[in-house]
């Protein structure tokens, strides 16, 4: 059971430990994490990670196109062969839409 003055010491405990905490939490804040680098090694080279495959090649229409270019990329990638063959026909000998200012 408490005794009334048993309020007060425990407010004060927690008061104490908060203050304590504090400095240490804004402390840690401020020391910030450092990025990682990746180390080149003589020799390497850097692979593509998108095949060199029909689809692929949309892929990489889609990635340097404008907006008209990406909205007619998408639906060929996600369509089906006949459909990517389609764009491949019209768009990529031009490597960009002519719709794109």
């Amino acid at each position: 059971m408490y005794r009334p003055g048993d309020v007060g010491r425990v407010r004060r405990s927690i008061h104490a430990v908060s203050l304590g905490l504090l400095p240490l939490a804004l402390a840690g804040g401020v020391v910030e994490a450092v990025p990682a680098a990746a180390v080149e090694v003589p020799g390497s080279e850097v692979i593509d990670p998108v095949p060199a495959t029909d689809r692929g090649r949309i892929v990489n229409l889609w990635k340097s196109g404008g907006p008209g270019l990406k909205a007619a990329a998408e639906v060929a990638l996600t369509g089906g062969d006949a459909d990517v063959q389609r764009f491949l026909t019209v768009v990529g000998p031009l490597g960009r839409d002519p719709h794109d200012a």
